[in-house]
């Protein structure tokens, strides 16, 4: 019977009603009586379980009113503001320690602090690049493709750029010397520093976290190849992946006709053993 009642929504309209009244009768103001109503109102669609824990009508309330602030938010709107006097803030100049042209630039800084070190300084760090004399590269560093004058315009350029050969290349002297590849810049810096690391090593001292291994053909074979990759057409990625699936699909039927066989030789070596034995008891 109550579930009749629910589903023609009559318990709703009594429930309300009778709420609507409880709060008129009382003598309260019309804002007090209105906001009375809308926390007191279930709202619609709500499950029969649910209004009765909220309603209570006829037994006892199962989920009482609890105060849900628990005190953690914001209740204050202005701002506690620090009671400490605010430090105040100069534009001033400073000097870059990374810098070797002393070039005074400005910033902003706490008074106090002016004399402070730039912080950024530490993150400017420089290759350092070996020096060698005239004596050793005649002894130890000649090569007939590289002449010395060229060699010192390498270095110079292997310190300002910081060993970024890829801008190297690009601010080569191509009017005073010949035309050089990044890998043959890369190639002649490597060997000159392997050989100077070599001279100039303890005798036991252990070289393999200085020296460097450069392979300048294997570099080259492996940008070429890289080119050609990046050359390819849709026809031909079409094609290289058709093989690959057709790969792949061969290398499954060949790993099921080995598992096939393997399990043949299992049953034939099984039948054996049963016909050996078989034979050996008709002898007994």
């Amino acid at each position: 019977m109550q579930d009749a009642k629910d589903i023609l929504a009559g318990r709703d309209n009594l429930t309300n009603t009778s709420i609507k009244e409880q709060v008129l009768s009382q003598g309260q103001s019309r804002k007090a009586r209105k906001r009375a109503l809308s926390s007191a109102v279930v709202p619609e669609g709500t499950c029969r379980e649910i209004r009765a824990l909220r309603e209570g009508e006829g037994v006892q309330k199962l989920l009482p009113d609890i105060e849900i602030d628990t005190g953690l938010g914001y209740k204050h709107v202005k701002a506690k503001l620090g009671v400490q006097k605010v430090r105040p803030w100069r534009w001033i100049p400073f000097v870059n320690q990374a810098r070797t042209d002393n070039a005074a630039l400005y910033h902003w800084a706490r008074v106090g602090e002016e004399d402070k070190q730039y912080p950024f300084a530490k993150y400017s760090n420089r290759v350092s690049v070996p020096d060698f004399s005239e004596e050793e590269y005649r002894v130890y560093l000649e090569d007939p493709e590289w002449s010395l004058e060229e060699t010192r315009y390498l270095w110079e350029l292997c310190d300002r750029f910081d060993l970024r050969f890829i801008i190297m290349k690009d601010r080569y002297d191509t009017a005073r010397f010949p035309t050089r590849s990044v890998e043959d810049l890369k190639d002649r810096y490597y060997t000159v520093c392997n050989r100077v690391a070599k001279l100039r090593a303890v005798p036991g001292e252990d070289l393999s976290e200085v020296l460097v291994a450069y392979d300048v053909e294997h570099e080259k074979l492996r940008k070429e190849q890289l080119e050609l990759l990046f050359a390819r057409t849709q026809k031909e990625i079409d094609e290289h992946n058709y093989l690959v699936e057709e790969v792949k699909k061969v290398e499954y039927r060949r790993k099921v006709s080995q598992r096939s066989t393997e399990c043949r030789l299992v049953i034939c070596s099984c039948v054996c053993r049963r016909e050996r034995g078989s034979h050996r008891q008709l002898r007994s």
